[in-house]
Order: C-alpha cells, then structure tokens, then sequence
C-alpha cells in the first residue's frame, strides 16, 4: 500500500541488524545503508516498462513503486505520491558512488523540487522490471524474496476504508477519498 522496491532498498532491509532495529527503530535502516554504499554494490542492468509500453533498459541501484510517499520522520521521498489517483509513482536510483547518494540524500531532507540526474520520478497504472539475476524486493519494509521480475499494477477503488463518523465531525480538517 506504501511502497514497493526491488534492489539496494531491500537489500538494506535484509541486512540491518535486530538488535539495532528493537533499540533504534527506523533509524537502523542507516547503519546498514551506509554499509551498502560502496561500490561493491554496482548498478544493475534491469529493463523497466510502463503501462505495456517498451522496456527501457536503465543501470540502476532500486526501483521503488510507491502509492504513498511519506517515510518515518516525516520524509516525504515521493512528493507528488496520493493515495487515491489512481497512478503509481515509480522513482528509479542509480547513484554511481557515495556523493550519488549524498545528493539524493540532500534532495530528499531539504524538499528539494529539481530535478537531479541520478533520481527519476515516473507515473504509471503498471510497471514491470525484469532482472537477468535474483535480486530482493520488500513490500512496505517487509522482505519478499528475491526475484527476476516484478510486476506491480493499480486496483482502483479496492481497498475500503472505513472512519466513524464521529471522527470526521470532530476534525474539521478530515479529507475524503477513495483509495
């Protein structure tokens, strides 16, 4: 419902350790990010296609899907991400080195709204990244496996949300969708 990945972000996920997670939270996720940014990690050729069209090969490090773009601590990674258009929001990584990440980093904990050639944004119904080896993938921060292809697609309107009333009389500031 969040988002999706399949690349670095999961391997990230699969290596931060237990301890650190039960005693930090979140922020254990960075020890084990920052242990994955050396170059030991290279880029990946994975063909990427959007709503049935051409698979574009790019060299990436993740590709996330996202519905919604907001992370802990407020980040808000995929800006333009809402629940209820209707669309995906894919964001592809390909960083080369550390200071790829540093500006990627920068973009995300400043707001930053330009565009930056090592980070792309994309809107889709369907997409579908194939990968000639295995490579992890996580749904919401939960390990999936790992595989060779990846097809997330939009179900509109299936998901019921359900509020009592008397919540939404009492926040004069609720707002109405259908995700």
């Amino acid at each position: 419902l969040v988002i999706a990945g399949i690349g670095l972000d999961a391997e990230v996920l699969a290596d931060t350790k237990d301890e650190l997670k039960r005693r930090w939270g979140w922020m254990a996720y960075s020890e084990a990010g920052m242990r994955h940014l050396p170059r030991r990690h290279k880029r990946k050729r994975v063909p990427v296609s959007m709503d049935g069209g051409p698979s574009n090969p790019r060299r990436v490090r993740s590709v996330l899907v996202a519905n919604c773009g907001r992370m802990p601590a407020g980040i808000n990674f995929v800006p333009d991400a809402l629940l209820d258009d209707g669309e995906l929001d894919i964001v592809v990584l390909s960083p080369r080195s550390v200071l790829g990440w540093a500006w990627i980093g920068a973009k995300t904990v400043l707001r930053h709204r330009a565009s930056i050639p090592v980070i792309d944004y994309y809107r889709a119904k369907t997409v579908r990244i194939t990968s000639h080896e295995p490579l992890n993938t996580q749904l919401d921060g939960d390990l999936y496996g790992k595989v060779t292809s990846l097809t997330v697609q939009v179900q509109p309107s299936s998901l019921a949300i359900r509020v009592d009333p008397q919540v939404v009389r009492d926040n004069p500031h609720a707002h109405s969708f259908s995700a």
